[in-house]
């Protein structure tokens, strides 16, 4: 039988529960305003769905607003035509 380091185990452990399908849970802290308007209109239940559905676009919005750094960095400023377009393309925003 094979042993493993115990570096070979936390880089498996680290990919084990970094795994996309696998949940893990996060501590937070919130306003209790903001609480209870996502609690209202979330309903039971759907606070987690909604937290993971806010945070999805959070990182959406960030990774396009890399990808629109690094393409300015290397071509210059997007131009209104050229945003118009690129929207166009995609269907609206």
């Amino acid at each position: 039988m094979a042993t493993t380091s115990p570096e070979q185990q936390r880089r498996t452990r680290r990919t084990a529960s970094t795994a996309p399908d696998r949940t893990r849970k996060r501590s937070v802290t919130l306003t209790g305003e903001l609480i209870d308007e996502v609690e209202d209109l979330a309903g039971e239940g759907g606070f987690s769905a909604a937290t993971a559905e806010a945070l999805a676009h959070w990182v959406a919005r960030r990774k396009l607003r890399r990808a629109i750094e690094a393409y300015e960095a290397e071509n210059g400023e997007i131009s209104e035509a050229e945003m118009d377009a690129a929207i166009a393309k995609i269907g609206g925003l």
